[in-house]
């Protein structure tokens, strides 16, 4: 019902288009004959004025339609008398026209005059329409036309411009104008009112006929309606039939697991079930679009077993083959592909088969070869460590090289034979009923385990070895795989390694007492010539030249560097084996400035270095050694002293980090440590510059004790240091040894 209105409606509006276009071409014929008709009698109006004018105009006989113009007076010869004494007056050409249609146009119907802006006769004075005209023409226009009124009768008017020619100054050059001048304008009026009933005449019979075959179309639409409304009802009940069968097969289609399809032999792919893009990420109407994507993603090596199996097809014959496919992304899938022989109506043959994804299961079988594969070729290729295997009853089924190089026996002779054999008597026993409960009660606390044991070789020694067992099933049946190394050179290595460590800690320990007690027979005699040295230079016993001055001096500086040596060098023997130990308290690093700088001051100023002190007063107590940070702290200022050239200068600075910690940093301005020999005087005994070229004395021990003993606190020293820029030490006290922080 929906079509039929639908052609109603088109049919409709197509012969109301006809309609109105046939009613707009009738009015616009009427029009344009009018038209026709206007310039006809504009020209020949034209003619007659143009005619009358070549003449000079007309001398009729004066009566009362026809006096004497008044407004020619000024023409000398306006009234003359014939030689037969007959009187005549002149007509122009304006007199005329205005006489033929005053006293004619009921005649035809068509009105004519000559009219313009300056008069020689009022009664030529334009109406409004004529007025326009003649304006226009001033400004260049050659023609107006329109449809107007007149006297509410419809009119088609026209008014072309009039030039003044040279018989025209007869009559109206005392008016100003001269040859090729525009004097005025001729209009013609013809009337409409015939053109218009004659069009009505037209567009009644037109309509009549439009409405006639409007009918009959509606009457066809309804006819045809009622056929095809007859029509679509069987073909509905037929499709429905139709779609039901085709509903139970889709959904069988749809449902199965496998790709349904149909392959035409000609044409290439023509239906695919909507499984075929999860096997292959193409969806069927991307594989309608290219019929020949299925077979041209089917890997080229597989290529010949699918043409073979087409070529069985053309032949009647069935087959079920694999092969790999590319998928959408590119990846390769497995196919499993049966098909059955569909004949087609025009002797095409069609292929409608099943494929099947089998990538999981063909991974499967892969990885199942790979591992045997891989196994055997470690099986096979071990000649150090045994592969072994035993069935449920304890009898060997597996042996690999690595195993008859171990044991002595080669697999002829092992194979089928009781693993007990292996075993020193002493534990076959528990062996035998080890396997024998593990098998009955499922319960293998050794599987997945490496244990140490012992191995009979074929000659009867043992050997140590260590092993490492699994279980596996085959076939209902339970098997054991032992992995198994000889571990007699181990064993061996692992002694002389554990002896060689108690020579050394042994070594270490008389190293530490041979230190300690040679630090106190050191100590005494240099006590005893620092000693003296001191009185020498005091003058206390008496006074001294000034070289043996310098001799006193020189020896006790001599003295104490020897003893500042032997204590860094008992400090580190302490701290490598262990025995430093902290004693801790809470103490404040400002509060350690002052007496740490007053003993730095001597060597400062021989140096000609300054020392400066940043440190905050407010800086939250520590727990630590105060001994031991001290020395930290005098090791790095002495350090910058020494490295600082004369005008040079070394920073204290301390503050707490972030995350709470305290940090204690000692600057210089000194010649700075390459990147590669950082780490290099972190070393005890580490110096940068040769024994024979330093600039410096220094046992190297300094940097290294400060490194032991921060780290002692549980905190780290770091170095930055560039070449020629100086160099920044921090000593990073943690957080957790910071006692009562300062809240901001």
């Amino acid at each position: 019902m929906r079509y039929a209105a639908f052609a109603s409606i088109v049919w409709s509006i197509l012969v109301a288009g006809s309609a109105a276009w046939n009613t707009n071409n009738l009015q616009d014929d009427a029009v344009y004959l009018a038209t026709a008709e206007a310039r006809a009698n504009w020209n020949k109006d034209h003619a007659l004025r143009f005619w009358a004018t070549q003449h000079g105009g007309v001398y009729v006989s004066p009566d009362e339609r026809t006096p004497p113009n008044p407004y020619l007076e000024h023409v000398p010869d306006r009234d003359v008398v014939t030689t037969d004494g007959k009187p005549l007056t002149l007509m122009n050409p304006a007199y005329m026209m205005r006489q033929l249609s005053q006293e004619y146009a009921h005649l035809y119907g068509i009105k004519g005059k000559i009219t313009g802006q300056i008069l020689l006769n009022p009664d030529n004075a334009p109406d409004a329409w004529e007025l326009a005209a003649l304006k226009q023409f001033d400004r260049g226009v050659q023609e107006a036309l329109e449809q107007s009124t007149i006297d509410g009768s419809p009119y088609m008017r026209m008014m072309r411009p009039m030039v003044m020619e040279p018989g025209c100054m007869k009559c109206h050059g005392h008016l100003g104008f001269k040859v090729g001048d525009i004097r005025g304008g001729v209009s013609v009026s013809v009337p409409l009112s015939p053109y218009l009933e004659a069009t009505a005449k037209s567009q009644n019979a037109m309509l009549s006929t439009h409405v006639g075959v409007w009918l009959l179309g509606v009457g066809m639409i309804g006819y045809l309606t009622w056929r095809g409304r007859r029509r679509e009802q069987e073909r509905k009940e037929s499709r429905q039939a139709l779609y039901e069968s085709e509903t139970r097969y889709r959904k069988l289609v749809e449902n199965a697991p496998e790709v349904v399809y149909s392959y035409s032999l000609e044409k290439g792919g023509v239906y695919y079930s909507p499984r075929v893009f999860d096997v292959l990420g193409y969806t069927p109407e991307h594989l309608y679009e290219h019929p020949r994507l299925w077979h041209d993603s089917i890997h080229p090596d597989d290529l010949p077993k699918v043409n073979h199996a087409i070529e069985q097809a053309q032949q009647g014959q069935s087959f079920d083959i694999e092969y790999r496919i590319r998928n959408a992304d590119g990846n390769l899938r497995w196919i499993q592909d049966r098909n059955i022989i569909v004949q087609g109506a025009s002797d095409t043959t069609n292929i409608e088969g099943l494929a099947s994804d089998i990538t999981e299961r063909k991974v499967t079988e892969r990885a199942l070869h790979d591992s045997e594969c891989k196994f055997r070729a470690i099986h096979e290729s071990s000649n150090v460590t045994a592969i072994v295997s035993i069935d449920e009853h304890g009898n060997l089924a597996l042996w690999n090289p690595g195993a008859a190089r171990m044991f002595g026996y080669s697999e002829e002779e092992i194979i089928g034979q009781p693993l007990s054999q292996l075993i020193p008597e002493r534990y076959r026993d528990a062996h035998v009923h080890g396997l024998a409960r593990a098998i009955s009660t499922g319960n293998y606390k050794v599987i997945g385990k490496t244990v140490e044991l012992h191995g009979l070789h074929r000659h009867g020694h043992e050997f140590p070895l260590e092993l490492s067992l699994g279980a596996w099933k085959a076939e209902d049946r339970t098997y054991f795989s032992a992995i198994i190394n000889d571990t007699t050179e181990r064993t061996a290595y692992e002694d002389g390694l554990r002896q060689a460590k108690e020579d050394a800690e042994f070594a270490n320990a008389a190293k530490t007492e041979f230190l300690a007690n040679m630090s106190h027979e050191l100590r005494t005699p240099l006590n005893g010539i620092i000693g003296f040295s001191e009185l020498m230079s005091g003058q206390l016993l008496g006074p001294l030249s000034e070289v043996y001055l310098g001799y006193a001096t020189d020896i006790r500086n001599s003295g104490l560097h020897l003893l500042e040596l032997i204590t860094e060098i008992l400090d580190t023997s302490k701290l490598e084996s262990g025995l430093l130990t902290l004693n801790e308290s809470e103490l404040y690093i400002q509060e350690l400035n002052a007496p740490c700088m007053r003993l730095m001051q001597h060597k400062a100023s021989e140096a000609e270095v300054a020392v400066e002190i940043d440190i905050a007063g407010d800086l939250p107590a520590i727990l630590a050694d105060e001994t031991r940070i001290k020395q930290i702290l005098l090791n790095l200022v002495s350090n910058g002293l020494k490295f600082t050239p004369p005008g040079g200068k070394v920073l204290v600075h301390a503050s707490l980090a972030e995350d709470g910690a305290l940090e204690l940093e000692v600057t210089d301005t000194g010649r700075g440590i390459s990147e590669g020999d950082i780490a290099k005087v972190l070393e005890p005994f580490r110096q940068v510059e040769s024994i024979m070229s330093r600039s410096h004395e220094g046992s190297g021990l300094g940097l290294a004790i400060s490194k032991q003993l921060a780290e002692l606190h549980g905190g780290t020293l770091t170095i930055v240091s560039e070449l020629g820029a100086g160099t920044t030490v921090t000593v990073r006290i943690p957080p957790e040894r910071v006692l009562n922080t300062v809240e901001a």
